[in-house]
């Protein structure tokens, strides 16, 4: 990427109103708050339903010894470890084809020039604010249009851009088989959740026809490229001047297309329901579908054990997530507390310090309350979905504490003897 001058301009926004900002942050904040809560809950009962159909998972599911079809487990669930096989795949406007492909993808790309905005705000003595913002220009490689006439007014005459790519990204698919290794029938053909699952891009080096390339397999042949377009370091290029093309020096305007592929023949692990010849998501009782996958051969207990860790993930990032709105929610509420004690500033050596402790002070009662209000929806959402197992957890809570209780009360006893 190339670099060029920053551009600043600067906007006055004259004397702000205290009010009205802290109105405003009082209604937001409260908007974050009343979204946290339905998150809370809602992810409480996603985790629940998700364990529970993953345990149910764990004791339906049925391993193959080999990677064909057996009718005794017809609509069960299995878990399947074989290899993929593919098919030729081939973009006939460029003429590029590859054997034993599940995908093969055209990324189109165009020498662009790139807007970057970076927008402060400064506060002056007397309350005005001014806005400056500063613009960046760079030069780079860039798969979406880069739309020049949103660029900042002033400096459009000067980093102009064409107004659409030549050809669009495409991709070729094919059905997908897991079979016996070696073998050209047989199998389970994948629906698309399982093949998608499954996509794993590799870089393909694409050359002119009739030269040679030490990529190995990842190497294809442009046979019949679209005028203008030179193979180049694995890439097609065209010139947008029609002048000569380099990789190492483009110009705005230049394309370049490179294509990526889907490799066959790997060996897959697959978790999912036998439905005739295919391999399709597994319905739990619960209403999750179960259609696992990994890119190795893995057992069916390792692999939904992943699947659990995975979802005590999401389940935490959730939980977090749910926090920090609330918690930010309740910092806005006390806004106007806030703009109210700012006005001790003006108190000489008392007044800030005094600031300083109410702000840390409305800090604790936020935090201390959005985990307070955070808990408690958490629990309640557990009473809902699993009361019997909220209440033995509840009831071991208050077992220990009040052991603990007697433990404490026997050694001070101890203590006055």
């Amino acid at each position: 990427m190339q670099h060029y001058g920053a551009r600043s301009h600067g906007s006055h926004r004259g004397n702000s109103n205290p009010i009205a900002s802290a109105c405003g942050g009082v209604l937001f904040g409260l908007l974050l708050i009343f979204s946290s809560v339905p998150l809370l809950w809602w992810n409480e009962g996603n985790a629940v339903s998700w364990y529970t159909s993953l345990n149910e998972a764990l004791s339906e599911v049925k391993s193959l010894e080999e990677p064909v079809r057996e009718g005794r487990y017809e609509g069960s669930l299995v878990h399947v470890v074989g290899t993929t096989f593919g098919a030729t795949l081939q973009d006939e406007e460029f003429g590029v084809a590859s054997e034993n492909a599940l995908a093969i993808r055209r990324v189109v790309e165009m020498y662009s020039w790139v807007e970057d905005r970076d927008t402060r705000t400064e506060r002056d003595s007397q309350g005005n604010e001014r806005q400056h913002t500063t613009y960046r220009y760079s030069k780079k490689w860039s798969s979406t249009v880069q739309d020049s006439s949103h660029f900042n007014e002033n400096y459009r005459g000067e980093y102009n851009n064409p107004a659409s790519l030549p050809f669009r990204e495409r991709t070729f698919s094919s059905s997908v088989r897991v079979g016996p290794r070696g073998s050209a029938k047989g199998g389970f053909e994948l629906s698309e959740r399982l093949r998608s699952q499954l996509l794993h891009w590799e870089e393909l080096y694409v050359s002119a026809t009739g030269t040679s390339s030490s990529s190995g397999s990842n190497a294809v042949v442009a046979a019949s490229s679209p005028k203008g377009f030179r193979a180049v370091d694995g890439a097609l290029y065209h010139s947008a001047s029609g002048g000569k093309i380099s990789a190492n020096s483009p110009r705005v305007g230049d394309t370049r297309v490179t294509f990526q592929k889907v490799t066959g023949g790997r060996t897959v692990s697959l978790i999912a329901q036998q439905s005739g010849k295919y391999l399709t998501p597994y319905r739990t009782s619960t209403g999750k579908e179960i259609a696992l996958t990994a890119g190795r051969a893995d057992s069916a207990t390792n692999m939904i054990a992943m699947e659990v860790s995975a979802t005590a993930s999401t389940t935490w990032i959730c939980r977090a997530l749910g926090f920090g709105m609330m918690f930010f929610g309740l910092l806005l509420t006390t806004t106007p507390i806030n703009m109210i004690v700012s006005f001790l500033n003006y108190i000489p050596l008392v007044g800030p310090l005094a600031t300083s402790i109410v702000s840390f002070a409305t800090s604790m009662f936020a935090f201390v309350t959005a985990v307070f209000c955070s808990v408690i929806v958490i629990a309640a959402s557990w009473f809902a979905h699993r009361p019997m197992l909220a209440v033995s957890l509840v009831a071991g809570a208050v077992g220990l504490f009040f052991a603990l209780g007697q433990f404490t009360q026997r050694h001070s006893t101890r203590k006055d003897y």
